[in-house]
């Protein structure tokens, strides 16, 4: 693949489309909005000046930009006599746009060397707490030997793009992170594919990636082979279009979209569906898939007698969670209580809090970050919740065990593993955190 110099302005360039395209607009959304696209030229159609002329200038794309040291590329319609970037012949293959007239190019995989991705700007700053819907369409380019999966978009608060790097391996629990709902390869050459979700912002999100951040060891990686009619020499990589990128506020049926925007039923009825505007989603909400896993929360009775030691007392109390959350829920909140009473009662006592997850929650975190790291996540909950309570940060300290460490209460018994109550109780039990009394 011809090799593209980086220029020394990309870094300004992006910092300055981040700040000055979402400034003006940061905090206008209103009741008349809420189907609006918060991605800036989603379509790709919008150009800074010029028409592109050869690989590598997505910056000619109004608002979007590359990630990384390799550069994303932009395709259009109206360029018919350039086989390079051109849609209907480029350099590596054709596609009609899915909407408009451009669509953008990444690498998502290359067995030597790195990848590219492309980045945008929203309009407007994501609220904390509040549901939001993506989507986004990819096909796959026919010089392309493989096809992966994991294919995704990053929503995140500002971040500098590393311009000496080859790869953008950027996941953490401060993003979020949507791919294919199916986890699919996708691997079709002709048309494009939709890639949906929704996720639940942290709050202040102003900035979307997409590409491949996975490591390579993380996908899937398919051989594919290219149309026989179609001639174009087949390069070692994965390489797919991206085009119509939609990002907006998440509204589960009708009704919760009239509610929002604030119309009375009776008045609503009266309305044309022109007239009410409702987009509905054919995406599982994230919420809904959260409820795919077990709600079970682990609880058991603290027996405590006079013949146990100070260190042994409050080592009996753990604080159990729910799949996937390090909210501390009612049912532990008595345990927590009856340790800081000890604490507070022996101000010489240090303790370690320690954080465990489940196997089927780290599993669930090669795919979807909601679930990485909860051991460090509760662990870090308990902490701050003893702080709060007025408990020194210096007798604290925190460790994490992951799914290493079964809990004491671990039903062992031959045969638990094929009876599904059993493996859900277990479960529950090492989502846990425990204390231990240094």
């Amino acid at each position: 693949m011809k090799s593209i110099k980086l220029k020394k302005t990309s870094l300004f360039l992006f910092s300055f489309l981040l700040v000055s395209s979402s400034f003006n607009n940061f905090f206008s959304q209103g009741e008349d909005d809420l189907n609006q696209n918060l991605v800036l030229n989603g379509s790709f159609e919008e150009l800074v000046k010029k028409e592109p002329k050869k690989l590598g200038e997505i910056t000619k794309c109004k608002e979007w930009t590359s990630f990384s040291k390799i550069k994303s590329d932009l395709y259009r319609s109206t360029l018919k006599n350039n086989e390079l970037i051109s849609t209907q012949k480029n350099s590596y293959g054709k596609e009609d746009p899915q909407d408009g007239e451009s669509y953008a190019g990444i690498i998502t995989y290359q067995k030597k060397g790195g990848r590219s991705y492309l980045a945008v700007p929203l309009s407007t700053r994501l609220k904390k707490d509040k549901e939001y819907y993506v989507e986004f369409y990819i096909s796959l380019a026919e010089a392309s030997k493989y096809a992966v999966d994991n294919i995704g978009m990053i929503i995140s608060r500002p971040i500098k793009p590393d311009m000496d790097k080859d790869n953008a391996f950027i996941q953490n629990d401060k993003n979020s992170y949507v791919t294919h709902l199916e986890k699919k390869v996708v691997k079709s050459f002709n048309g494009w594919e939709k890639i949906c979700g929704t996720f639940v912002a942290k709050g202040k999100e102003e900035l979307i990636i997409i590409g491949n951040f996975f490591p390579n060891n993380n996908l899937k990686i398919e051989s594919v082979k290219k149309p026989k009619t179609f001639r174009i020499t087949v390069q070692p990589l994965s390489y797919y279009y991206v085009d119509n990128v939609v990002l907006r506020e998440y509204f589960k049926d009708e009704d919760a979209f009239r509610i929002a925007k604030n119309i009375p039923s009776e008045d609503w009825n009266e309305l044309s569906p022109e007239e009410k505007g409702f987009v509905p989603c054919e995406c599982v909400s994230e919420l809904v898939k959260e409820d795919e896993h077990s709600t079970m929360i682990h609880t058991k009775e603290v027996i405590i007698d006079d013949e146990m030691t100070l260190k042994q007392e409050i080592e009996a109390y753990e604080i159990y969670f729910g799949f996937g959350s390090n909210e501390i829920p009612e049912e532990s909140k008595y345990n927590l209580r009856e340790v800081v009473k000890l604490l507070k009662a022996n101000p010489s006592l240090k303790v370690t809090v320690v954080g465990h997850s489940d196997v089927v929650e780290d599993e669930a975190a090669k795919t979807t970050l909601t679930y990485a790291d909860m051991d460090k996540k509760r662990a870090k909950a308990v902490y701050e919740e003893l702080v709060s309570f007025g408990i020194s940060a210096s007798r604290i300290s925190k460790s994490y065990k992951g799914n290493s460490v079964r809990s004491k209460d671990f039903y062992d018994e031959e045969g638990w593993d094929t009876d599904p109550e059993e493996v859900e109780l277990n479960s529950a039990k090492n989502r846990r955190v425990e204390f231990l009394v240094q």
